[in-house]
């Protein structure tokens, strides 16, 4: 089996929408802020959260929902099951951990997933925002002391088995029973290379039976009503109960425990300071939202960028009146 191949086709959708953010030179921009974009450039990182502690937990309740619709569709799920059972030579204690995800709760919570939120900067044909940036985001992150680092489409192409970056589809649910039919008629497709991949030892197994996890996982995470198509959003991913030993992440993923807005949380932190991870590679500008005083907002950040060896980056008003 070519696995980079296989994988490639597996996550044949969110490469295509991959190839058009880099071929048509589009930015992902980080809505949060002020007093988090100080940590950001000062600590060099960037927070990771559980996804039970998203802004609107309902987002994960359609994934789920639209994924078990899916699933029940098209005799979906047991034709899935016979692809586990043949590939896994009807090892139960493999199968029944991938096709149990969506049906019990306590597996999508024992495989809980880490993520940040990105959404595609447009310039659009009036350049309306690159200039303004995006009213739904302001209103929804920072009001008055919203910022939005705006990151150069290669970040996604930062090495992956450490992280993830995965595309939203806002899709309703004959998008969502299409789309899994036809990648079970793949993973179909594919199921005798599949199953002699696996024979050939133990840690093949395991890698694909986490391969499937992901899939099913990012699935979850990453379907959206339509309603929410203008975010045009990319997460950004952790997933750490495929290696619950941090050691194979390169200093690049360090897990800890924090207060956010009074309660303790776990977070992992993706290191912004290494190699390709360096922050001043990743970054393209930033651009400060609804403000009182953006110019005396543009002078500090250029302060901070300065003190981080970071002065070229650019620093942008956007002039959106202020929301109350």
């Amino acid at each position: 089996m070519n696995k980079t191949k296989f994988i490639r086709e597996l996550f044949s959708q969110a490469n295509k929408r991959e190839d058009k953010v880099l071929s048509n030179h589009i930015r992902l921009a980080h809505y949060t802020t002020e007093s988090t974009l100080i940590k950001i450039l000062k600590n060099k990182e960037i927070w990771l959260r559980n996804t039970s502690r998203m802004n609107d937990r309902m987002e994960i309740k359609y994934g789920v929902d639209k994924l078990a619709g899916a699933l029940s569709g098209n005799g979906n799920a047991g034709i899935f099951r016979d692809f586990l059972m043949y590939i896994f030579d009807g090892d139960t204690s493999y199968v029944d951990r991938i096709s149990n995800i969506i049906s019990e709760r306590g597996y999508i919570d024992q495989y809980i997933t880490y993520i940040a939120c990105l959404s595609e900067h447009h310039a659009q044909p009036d350049d309306h925002e690159e200039k303004y940036g995006r009213l739904s985001m302001w209103r929804a992150y920072g009001n008055q002391s919203g910022v939005a680092l705006l990151f150069k489409p290669s970040i996604l192409t930062l090495p992956q088995g450490v992280i993830y970056f995965s595309p939203v589809e806002y899709w309703e649910q004959d998008e969502i029973t299409r789309a899994v039919t036809d990648k079970i008629k793949f993973l179909h497709s594919c199921k005798l290379e599949v199953r002699e991949y696996i024979r050939q030892s133990s840690n093949n197994k395991n890698e694909f039976f986490y391969l499937m996890i992901r899939m099913l996982l990012f699935a979850i995470i990453s379907i959206k009503h339509p309603s929410f198509a203008e975010e045009r959003e990319w997460r950004l991913i952790y997933h750490p109960t495929a290696s619950e030993d941090l050691s194979h992440a390169g200093g690049i993923v360090e897990k800890d425990v924090v207060d956010i807005g009074g309660s303790l949380e776990e977070v992992y932190k993706i290191n912004l300071s290494i190699g390709e991870y360096e922050l001043g590679k990743l970054l393209d500008s930033i651009m400060i939202g609804p403000n009182n005083h953006p110019f005396i907002t543009k002078r500090a950040i250029e302060k901070l960028l300065q003190d981080e060896d970071m002065s070229g980056i650019p620093v942008i008003p956007s002039n959106v009146p202020l929301i109350v």
